[in-house]
């Protein structure tokens, strides 16, 4: 494939989840492939003074109708969990050690830590659980739960995220492709039209 785009997401982030599960034949279409980034809005949030929108009086109960309604409208399954938002630290963490490790693996990981979350209502916050994900992957399990806790691993991910502040992503989905930044799942469209005509 000629190029990419960069997704850069948080495994809490509803809109992410269901922009994931869009990207790829979107990317496919246009001879792109995805590039997963991980990021914790946490620590984004704590430069921009942003708050989960779920926290917000008002935009949270919006946000909770908008969001099965959009992942209706793009027909991707979607179970709101019962604990929103949740610590996605060992799930990024996880991301970060299985690209180095097992790099045909990190998109299936993607996928299916946050449908495990989105989908199946399960706690991805748990290393226990995301090591079981990474089982069926075909990832040994042991290996995970040492790797996600290593000292590079941390600094992988401390890494990635102190770079995607740096390339001045803000929120949960964002995209680039090139230069071009696209933020929100409802973006998807303006990025495909990008690259069917190189801009505008």
């Amino acid at each position: 494939m000629s190029d990419q785009i960069t997704f850069y997401f948080d495994f809490s982030s509803p809109y992410g989840y269901i922009a994931s599960e869009r990207i790829e034949a979107m990317a496919e279409r246009h001879d792109y492939r995805v590039s997963w980034r991980p990021i914790l809005l946490g620590a984004i949030f704590k430069t921009t003074g942003a708050r989960p929108l779920v926290d917000i009086p008002l935009i949270d109960a919006y946000t909770l109708y908008d969001l099965p309604r959009c992942a209706r409208q793009y027909g991707v399954a979607y179970n709101h969990p019962n604990r929103f938002p949740i610590a996605t630290v060992a799930a990024c963490r996880g991301f970060y050690w299985l690209e180095t490790t097992h790099p045909g693996l990190a998109s299936a990981y993607v996928h299916a830590v946050l449908q495990a979350y989105f989908r199946d209502g399960l706690a991805i916050d748990d290393t226990t659980t995301l090591a079981a994900i990474a089982g069926k992957l075909g990832v040994s399990t042991e290996d995970f739960l040492v790797g996600v806790d290593n000292d590079a691993t941390r600094a992988r991910a401390r890494a990635a995220i102190e770079e995607a502040i740096a390339q001045g992503v803000f929120g949960s989905p964002m995209l680039f492709a090139g230069k071009e930044r696209f933020f929100g799942n409802d973006r998807l469209e303006q990025l495909d039209h990008w690259l069917a005509t190189g801009g505008w």
